[in-house]
């Protein structure tokens, strides 16, 4: 079988009445994965007057015509994300084997129904025994950087992926430049590039500016610094509390 084949929003509405033309043979059954979006776009460009009637919701209308079981996917939540990132490092680290290994790993923790973290470092070492130092690398990254990733990016796996890609490019450039710079460090600025451009480019201006010794980073810095001061300090409190109630 080949591939998902993508749609402009003038086919649309020419392939999906195709496919209602097989829904009556038996033993035939469509996948088709659209995007709402889409596919009222197409419907109001095909029949503006009608679409633009108050009484009805003729693009909502048209899809329950054709799809007689919908599902929705959610967004990817943090430990999904986590999972899905760690997979991905172990189809570029690892020898086939052993990411057949991880993947099967990750199947028989969903399996379970946990909501857990399905893949990780401790879970392929687990699942593929000895991993190379580069795999254990990028691992160890995945999961430092994964909940924010999920946060920044909205649990959407296809920007996930891009994000992935665009970071080992950029890590890739780098070395070619023969820049000495930290993958975790890099990871960070540019998972804010993605999720924050224009803050990113506010970070940017303040480096330039004070060539390479922002005022701006120093005075954030203080601020989390206090705040963890603050924060273990109230959990201490918390903590002798309880003991002397104890």
């Amino acid at each position: 079988m080949g591939g998902p084949a993508r749609c402009l929003p003038g086919e649309v509405l020419v392939v999906l009445p195709a496919i209602r033309l097989f829904l009556g043979v038996e033993g035939t059954a469509f996948v088709a994965a659209t995007d709402g979006r889409v596919v009222r776009d197409a419907v109001r460009l095909r029949y503006p007057q009608a679409a633009s009637a108050s009484e009805t919701d003729l693009p909502r209308e048209y899809l329950e015509k054709i799809v007689q079981v919908p599902l929705r996917i959610p967004p990817l939540g943090a430990a999904e994300t986590e999972s899905y990132l760690n997979l991905l490092v172990a189809q570029r680290f690892l020898t086939g084997d052993q990411t057949s290994l991880c993947r099967a790993k990750a199947g028989q923790i969903r399996a379970q129904g946990a909501l857990a973290v399905s893949m990780n470092l401790g879970l392929a070492r687990e699942a593929a025994g000895a991993l190379p130092a580069e795999a254990e690398r990028e691992f160890e990254l995945m999961g430092r950087i994964a909940r924010l990733l999920a946060a920044g990016l909205k649990g959407n796996p296809r920007q996930v992926k891009r994000y992935l890609n665009a970071f080992e490019m950029g890590a890739r450039t780098a070395e070619r430049r023969h820049l000495m710079l930290d993958r975790a460090v890099l990871a960070k600025l540019m998972m804010l590039e993605y999720s924050e451009p224009l803050r990113l480019r506010d970070l940017n201006a303040w480096q330039v500016a004070a060539d390479g010794r922002p005022e701006e980073i120093a005075r954030l810095e203080e601020h989390v610094g206090v705040a963890k001061v603050h924060k273990n300090s109230a959990a201490s409190e918390g903590g002798e509390g309880a003991k002397a109630g104890g």
